[in-house]
């Protein structure tokens, strides 16, 4: 018996056969529930020591220690990413990503 016809048995107990359109349909269902998460819901992977140089998309970004903000609207609010609305999804800043446990901003230099 396949995996999607084993699903519809068990959500239509009631039911004793299913077309092939439908055992088709809950197999997808499942192959895009099993699919990998999508890239932009991971979690940064870019880690840059405080005071050295990043460059992404030909801009270069000096790392520096940030002001603790209370209030998590204002925890961008001096990062050049956020500023000059780039993407900085691969980038760690938080110091819950951070392996130094720091809270960065990131500068552009010239």
């Amino acid at each position: 018996m396949r995996k999607g016809e084993r699903i519809l048995k068990k959500a239509f107990p009631e039911r004793s056969e299913f077309s092939e359109e439908e055992i088709e349909l809950a197999e997808k269902v499942i192959e895009a529930y099993l699919a990998p998460t999508p890239r932009s819901s991971a979690l940064p992977t870019k880690y840059t020591d405080v005071g050295d140089i990043l460059e992404i998309g030909g801009h270069r970004y000096e790392c520096i220690v940030a002001r603790r903000c209370s209030v998590p609207s204002e925890a961008c609010s001096g990062c050049d990413f956020s500023r000059k609305y780039r993407n900085c999804s691969d980038v760690q800043c938080s110091p819950f990503d951070r392996r130094d446990g720091k809270f960065v901003w990131y500068k552009e230099v010239k």
